[in-house]
């Protein structure tokens, strides 16, 4: 008989994009589509999976900005570090 294997799933969410192409000064991840910002609409659609970990790799300058924006979500940041 086969052990059944629980497995953890963790999501990494790559949004380093900074927007200077948009002339904004808002993360190109923060920008608001439909009402919510690009981030969210992700986050909200990975929900579904229940995630164990979900990981957003940011710019070195917007971590402040998106903890602000999803202080009861259970993110954990990690910095993109430039090459």
């Amino acid at each position: 008989m086969k052990q059944r294997v629980e497995m953890k799933t963790t999501i990494v969410i790559l949004a380093a994009g900074e927007g200077t192409r948009m002339k904004s000064s808002i993360p190109k991840s923060l920008h608001r589509v439909a009402g919510k910002s690009m981030l969210r609409h992700i986050i909200d659609t990975t929900s579904n999976i229940e995630p164990e970990q979900l990981i957003v790799v940011h710019s070195p300058n917007t971590e402040d900005t998106i903890k602000k924006s999803f202080l009861k979500q259970k993110l954990y940041l990690l910095n993109k570090i430039s090459p």
